[in-house]
């Protein structure tokens, strides 16, 4: 939703990437790493930074280059294949309101309604995201820790869950039925 180019396409080849290169690079690593340790030795700076990546752990020193991999195949998916009807993307930005690389749809929509207004809601949204990620993450460990018998925790999980669902209640529900009413519904023609 970051961007009105982005299809399903490119999260498929997205996450086709990030899957090959977890599967590889892992399994790669020890070729790899002697070698950029030997070439770094030519450069002072690199090799104090190389040296304090080995004893990282090994996910710490994979991941940058699977999201970079993931990455480069989101935009070869997306670029690749055809953009999406822009009378599909209209529909959807008027509906959702996304913010991000939404240029060329706003103008669209803009040119049919002059009126429309994009969302202003950026800080709101990012505040409501990281409640959100509180909430889901609480909601997950919640049934975890109760079959695993740690009452304490599930408590303190149960908690989390009913002050992050009061926050998204008056921070992001009220809110949207505020903004965006639910339209009445029609009487049914006889």
């Amino acid at each position: 939703w970051y961007w009105w180019r982005f299809n399903g396409f490119g999260y498929f080849w997205g996450m086709a990437f990030g899957i090959l290169a977890s599967l590889l690079i892992p399994w790669a690593q020890p070729v790899w790493q002697p070698q950029l340790m030997a070439i770094s030795t030519a450069f002072p700076p690199l090799h104090a930074a190389f040296a304090t990546l080995v004893t990282l752990p090994s996910a710490l020193v994979c991941f940058p280059a699977i999201l970079v991999l993931s990455l480069i195949g989101c935009f070869v998916g997306t670029w690749l294949s055809k953009a999406e009807d822009m009378d599909v993307l209209k529909s959807f930005y008027i509906k959702t309101r996304p913010w991000g690389l939404w240029g060329p749809v706003l103008k669209a929509v803009q040119a049919e309604d002059p009126s429309f207004r994009p969302n202003p809601d950026f800080w709101r949204d990012m505040f409501n995201i990281v409640v959100g990620i509180v909430w889901q993450t609480s909601l997950v460990a919640l049934p975890v820790y109760v079959v695993i018998r740690e009452y304490e925790r599930s408590a303190i999980a149960l908690a989390l869950v009913a002050v992050t669902s009061l926050i998204l209640k008056v921070t992001w529900l009220d809110h949207l039925k505020k903004v965006y009413p639910d339209p009445k519904p029609q009487p049914a023609a006889s």
